[in-house]
């Protein structure tokens, strides 16, 4: 009688603590799943490619994603890039602007391919490293489009991968290289696509950008 009833409680505990274990795995799962009004902080570094003065940027940045839906996500961003005009200058750009992200394909807690899309607001000048220090800035707005990548690292930490095109509209300001007595010299292009198109002008460029992020809070 005894070891029937030990062994009638060892089955009822072990039957409580798989039901306990299952819970937990679904409550997880859940956590993982959920992520509508969720709050994330990160950091990033972004290389700009193909720029129209056929040099390539390097910046950093921060950003914060705001979650509206299980496949739907929203980033805040803000990034300074400078860019080496070949020992004859530099440009600097600021980009400050937002990105709605969509997830085709049902998450889960390793990869988490997406797509995105958004607009920006961008603040450029170039130095050049001539006798007179010369300079120019210029304002104006940009949409961009593309895809990326969610590496789940835990379930509040990711690495996230992106290629977006950037097209800037509005004046541009560009420099050009030329040779004076023998010597190579920056100076600002007069022709620029501002000059045949009433002062509006589009261009653009790649930006490749990975940041890390963490999930901070939930806002609702």
């Amino acid at each position: 009688m005894i070891k029937v009833t030990l062994l009638v409680s060892l089955v009822l505990l072990s039957s409580i603590g798989k039901t306990q274990v299952d819970q937990n795995q679904t409550d997880v799962l859940i956590k993982l799943v959920n992520n509508a009004g969720k709050l994330e902080i990160g950091t990033r570094s972004t290389l700009s490619l193909f720029e129209h003065d056929g040099n390539s940027g390097f910046g950093a940045g921060g950003q914060f994603r705001i979650w509206l839906a299980n496949r739907l996500n929203t980033e805040w961003y803000a990034d300074f890039i400078s860019t080496d005009l070949g020992g004859l200058g530099n440009r600097k750009t600021t980009h400050i602007g937002w990105s709605v992200i969509f997830y085709p394909l049902k998450t889960n807690k390793i990869v988490a391919p997406y797509l995105l899309a958004g607009h920006c607001f961008d603040y450029a000048q170039i130095s050049l490293y001539d006798e007179a220090q010369s300079s120019k800035s210029r304002k104006s707005f940009a949409i961009q489009f593309g895809l990326g990548n969610s590496f789940y690292l835990s379930k509040r930490f990711d690495l996230s991968l992106s290629a977006q095109y950037m097209m800037h509209i509005g004046d541009d300001i560009h420099a050009k290289t030329i040779t004076v007595d023998g010597k190579e010299t920056l100076t600002f292009d007069d022709h620029s696509h501002s000059h045949s198109s009433g002062g509006l002008a589009s261009e653009g460029h790649i930006l490749i950008t990975a940041s890390i992020n963490y999930k901070l809070i939930d806002l609702w």
